[in-house]
């Protein structure tokens, strides 16, 4: 396999590489990167075409990635394309370079529209996925949204001297779910809301009823559900902040601390919802913000029933000189006055008198150490359901190091115990000369689930870079599949690179807070 890429310098505001990757047995794979930039317009469009591959009796292959952002009238009109679509199902596995290649199911495809006026927005969404797996049924794929529809628009605030402001507001919601040999249908959603807000220095109370009323227009192929479905459900809920101060010296340093507890009471009455199908809701993960939220299922076909009251706390530590936060620590729980008879398909009603403690904090004691921890306390049990810690020493942009262990219980049968250490950094050796790394490793079954290393190198002209990779593919109780690879590229400033890539996605998301310098 040999490479040389090519540099077209368009315009000022326009380039494009071409890249001839030739194959002594397949023939000559054409890698072309074309990139635009306007005021009102960016983009890039990549394709990868092999015009006739020798060893699958001369087929054209190819793969095409076209993103593409525009803006009018300073933002007030939005359109983003992300275009993908590969010839063949074994396109990656021949020409990937990284699991985040070789491992797709799916190819996304989608189109975004947006309006952002002063009193209404409105949001129109196309969602399509190619499938490049077809050992997959099409009925287990993901639902395609052409369209999915949102408005929203706000009336106007009614101020009540020293009493508050009262607002309204509504928003309208359509979709339509496509998927092929099953379930289909469109989905109307109408949620108009009244709220009042109390807003002073030291409190903020917001008091809140909407009505939630979902309309399904439906195409059950085995005649599980009616052609019409629908439900209607108000939600009252009150969020009320008090917010409160004082100053602090820890050595030298000037601090600002605060104390800002929260309540928030939700009700919400019980639905049946065993006539409403599963458009992809599901349960949101436990956090501090998540749990003021007023559906703890995400999407439209649920809503859970509550009548509960959140009692949280969060205390910070403010630098008083540029108002940079030092530390922050969230404390927060949930307390039920009655069982969650709402869940998912398969799911049991929830009797549990109250929710699992969590404990969030952030800090940063110094502008190069960070220090980031969660716990999750199941009082019921008596254990620590899930926890988690991650420290970061980054002095400048070259030097990053990271170490993290999380834990999580599993929640269902099915769902296995994790408990793991992450341990990642890039070092330099000298100014031009670096070391990377990341050691994933599950203590639970004690197995390494992503292990690289490699060595960086930099000039003011060229740069290289060569990664050897192991990572876990595939894992039961009888057979490990991992998989083993060397990423090798050079890299010269302003035109390009060749080489086997593809190293910088999981670089990027395995060393966290690193900066690749080819860039």
């Amino acid at each position: 396999v040999g490479q040389v890429p090519y540099y077209w310098n368009i315009s000022a505001n326009r380039d494009a590489t071409i890249t001839p990757r030739i194959m002594s047995k397949r023939g000559v794979l054409f890698d072309t990167e074309f990139r635009y930039l306007n005021r009102d317009y960016e983009g890039e469009a990549k394709f990868q075409i092999l015009p006739g591959d020798d060893l699958r009796d001369g087929d054209t292959r190819s793969f095409v990635k076209i993103n593409h952002q525009h803006w009018l009238q300073s933002g007030k009109y939005y359109m983003k394309i992300d275009y993908n679509n590969v010839s063949d199902d074994e396109f990656f596995t021949d020409f990937g370079n990284s699991s985040a290649t070789t491992g797709q199911r799916f190819m996304e495809q989608f189109v975004d529209l947006r309006y952002l006026g002063n009193r209404q927005s409105l949001y129109m969404y196309f969602r399509n996925y190619q499938s490049i797996d077809d050992t997959l049924p099409a009925q287990f794929g993901p639902y395609k949204t052409l369209p999915s529809v949102y408005h929203y628009l706000r009336g106007p605030n009614l101020s009540i001297e020293e009493k508050g402001t009262i607002s309204l507001a509504m928003s309208n919601q359509f979709i339509n779910y496509e998927r092929g040999n099953s379930l289909t249908g469109n989905i109307l959603s109408m949620r108009p809301r009244i709220e009042h807000s109390y807003i002073k220095s030291y409190l903020n109370v917001r008091s809140r009823l909407e009505v939630q009323h979902n309309q399904l227009f439906l195409d059950d192929p085995n005649r599980e559900f009616d052609d019409n479905e629908s439900y209607t459900i108000p939600t009252f809920s009150i969020d009320a902040t008090l917010f409160t101060e004082r100053n602090i010296a820890i050595g030298e340093k000037e601090l600002l601390q605060t104390l800002e507890p929260r309540l928030f009471y939700l009700l919400v009455p019980n639905q049946d919802f065993n006539h409403i199908p599963n458009f992809g809701s599901g349960l949101y993960d436990t956090t501090f913000g998540s749990m003021f939220y007023a559906n703890r299922f995400g999407g439209n076909a649920r809503v859970g029933d509550a009548n509960q009251i959140t009692a949280g706390i969060t205390s910070r530590l403010l630098d008083k000189q540029n108002g940079s936060e030092k530390l922050r620590l969230n404390i927060g729980q949930v307390y039920y006055f009655r069982d969650r008879k709402v869940t998912l398909p398969g799911g049991s009603i929830d009797r549990e008198d109250t929710s699992e403690l969590l404990l969030e904090t952030i800090a940063t004691p110094f502008e190069s150490i960070s220090f980031r921890g969660n716990l999750e306390w199941d009082p019921d049990k008596g254990r620590t359901s899930k926890s988690g810690l991650s420290i970061r020493f980054q002095p400048n942009i070259d030097t990053v190091f990271n170490l993290r262990y999380r834990q999580r219980k599993g929640r269902f049968t099915f769902q296995p115990d994790i408990r793991q250490t992450d341990l990642s950094a890039r070092i330099p050796i000298t100014d031009s000369v670096a070391l990377i790394g990341r050691w994933n490793y599950s203590l639970e079954e004690k197995e390494s689930i992503e292990t690289f290393g490699g060595i960086e190198f930099e000039s003011c002209c060229w740069g290289a870079r060569i990664v050897a990779r192991r990572f876990l593919k595939d894992s039961d109780d009888f057979d490990v599949v991992h998989d083993n690879s060397i990423f090798m590229q050079i890299h010269f400033r302003g035109l390009g690179g060749f080489g086997k890539g593809g190293s910088e996605s999981f670089i990027t998301s395995g060393i966290s807070g690193y900066t690749d310098p080819f860039e």
